[in-house]
Order: structure tokens, then C-alpha cells, then sequence
């Protein structure tokens, strides 16, 4: 058996189990690689994006929020949040956890919360249950948390450097098969040099003719549609990280101590930040567009929560 305790654990670094989705994926980057990296952003990151703001009066209540979080996190990783001096209503997170919160984020939910009820935000109904999960104890920290706590599954998930992986491998692949087939072509246009006084003129040129064809279709495939094949496979996986983000970074908030509900009412921000325009349009309209777009709808995240919300909030009370 011990002769089989290098195979398991090449397997296992490989091939394991994620610490926060609880199953096996393929990776291969090293933790310490993805510190390093972030680490590298992050002073650059920060700088092009307003710069930070490291006296803002939040920032002592979103540190306390992230320690709190922190505790609850699956990896350990040197997870930092910085306020950015800029009017965007957005987050981000580095691979190795270097965090990122643009100050009017943090302006327009202390205006949702506080006035919530002026604005009709009583609550969550779902579209198809008809559910209800009220919004009345939501109070500005769970908001945060929520927004945290996303980010911050971003790392704890290891999204970033599943990103990083699955582009070195699709790239690696792209080049070895632009390679092969761009050889393939080469020796067909040798083949024809070394032969050609065997040919006739018109068998030549027919000959070079579809050689051209093959250079054309060579160009347009790899130049472009390959491009966009990638592009959209990567907008697709950034949707589906979004969501695991969400589910993932509410049971963080959860286990925290703070309210779910926290969750669907950060997405109550986005939507209506974002006024709202995309969830009116059709639904057809809605598929195509959404295959551009790196996150998914807030109605259709909001959804995608209920479920997890309630339960967790049953567990949690």
C-alpha cells in the first residue's frame, strides 16, 4: 500500500476536493502562487481604480465584518479589504484574497437600508413559490457581509485561480493546435514546390488556390473564432462562479452571525442601481444578452438564493 501513497497523492493535489463546494476539481496552482500573485495586484489594482481611502469612516466596521467572516472561511489565506475613492457600485476580490469595495457601494446601501421602507422594500416574494422573506431586520452590516462575504468566496473557492488554470490549459491548447495545423499547411505548400514541374498549369494553380483556402480558414478560425469561443466559455463560468459566490458567501454571513436576508437585499441595490432595465426585457432577449455578461441577472440571483436563505435561516434560528 505505501507504494501507492505518491500516486494518491499526486491525485489528490491534482484532482481534490474543494473546501468550499465539498467536491473534486482539476487544479494545479499553488497556494502560495496565488498569494504571491495577488499580493502583486493588489498596489496596482487599487491605484488605477481611485485609489484608497484608508481613513474613511467605514473602514473600521467593514475590518471588524471581515475578521468576523474570516473566522468562518474554509481556507486560510491573507484575506484584506480596501475602500476604493471611487463613485462605483461594485467589488472585487484577487486570487489569495485581496478585497476591493468601491466607497459608493457602500453610500447606496446605507441609503437602501435606511429608507427601505420608504422605497417599498418590505421583502423577497418569490417569482414561482410565491415565498416571502422579509427585509424589516435587515440592517446595514448584514448587507456588508453579504458583499463580503461574496468576494470572499471568490478566493475561498478558489474561482480566480480556476480562471487562471483553465486559460493556461485552453491557451496551451489553442497554440499546439494553431501549431499543428499551420505545419500542416506548411508541408502541403512544400509538397507542392517539389512537385509542381509534375503538374499542370492549371493543376497548379488549383493546387495553390486551395492552399490559400486553407491559410484563410487557418486565420479566420484561430484569429477569431476561436477567440470568441474562449470569451464566451469564460463569460459562462464567471456566471456560474457569481452564483456560487452568492450561495457560499450567505453561509459565510450566516455562520458570522449576520442575516441572510442580507443577500437578496444587496441584490434589491444592484437591481435597482442598474435600474432595473434588464429584468423587463424578454425573456429571449434576456438568454442572448446573458451569454456577454460575466454576472447573471440580480433577479435571476435572487432566485438562485431563495432557497439556501430560508433554509439557512431556519438552521440559523
Amino acid at each position: 500500500m505505501r507504494s501507492l501513497n505518491p500516486f494518491f497523492a499526486v491525485i489528490n493535489y491534482f484532482y481534490g476536493v474543494n473546501p468550499v463546494l465539498g467536491r473534486r476539481e482539476f487544479g494545479y496552482l499553488p497556494t502560495w502562487v496565488e498569494k504571491a500573485m495577488g499580493s502583486a495586484m493588489y498596489p496596482m489594482m487599487t491605484l488605477t481604480q481611485g485609489g484608497t481611502m484608508d481613513h474613511h469612516f467605514e473602514l473600521p466596521k467593514v475590518n471588524r465584518i471581515l475578521g468576523n467572516l474570516k473566522a468562518h472561511a474554509r481556507r486560510d489565506l491573507p484575506y484584506e479589504v480596501k475602500i476604493l475613492n471611487k463613485d462605483v457600485v461594485n467589488a472585487w476580490c484577487l486570487p489569495g484574497g485581496k478585497m476591493a469595495i468601491y466607497k459608493r457601494i457602500l453610500e447606496r446601501i446605507d441609503y437602501f437600508v435606511n429608507n427601505k421602507e420608504e422605497m417599498g422594500l418590505k421583502g423577497y416574494t418569490h417569482p414561482e413559490s410565491g415565498e416571502f422573506i422579509s427585509y424589516r431586520d435587515v440592517r446595514k452590516e448584514d448587507v456588508v457581509a453579504a458583499l463580503l462575504g461574496h468576494e470572499m468566496t471568490h478566493a475561498d473557492a478558489r474561482h480566480s485561480a480556476r480562471k487562471l488554470e483553465w486559460s493556461f490549459v485552453v491557451q496551451a491548447l489553442i497554440f499546439g493546435a494553431s501549431y499543428y495545423t499551420s505545419g500542416w499547411i506548411n508541408n502541403k505548400e512544400a509538397l507542392l514546390e517539389k512537385n509542381i514541374s509534375q503538374l499542370s498549369a492549371t493543376e497548379a494553380k488549383e493546387e495553390k488556390d486551395r492552399i490559400e483556402s486553407y491559410r484563410k480558414t487557418h486565420r479566420f478560425f484561430f484569429n477569431w473564432m476561436v477567440k470568441l469561443g474562449v470569451e464566451l466559455y469564460f463569460l459562462m463560468g464567471s456566471r456560474h462562479h457569481e452564483l456560487e459566490a452568492d450561495k457560499y458567501g450567505t453561509r459565510l454571513a450566516i455562520e458570522a452571525g449576520y442575516n441572510p436576508a442580507g443577500a437578496l437585499f444587496l441584490q434589491e441595490v444592484l437591481k435597482r442601481e442598474s435600474h432595473g432595465l434588464y429584468d423587463y426585457l424578454p425573456t429571449w432577449y434576456q438568454k442572448i444578452q446573458g451569454l456577454w455578461s460575466s454576472h447573471p441577472p440580480s433577479s435571476e440571483r435572487q432566485a438562485a438564493l431563495f432557497a439556501d436563505v430560508k433554509l439557512w435561516a431556519i438552521q440559523g434560528a
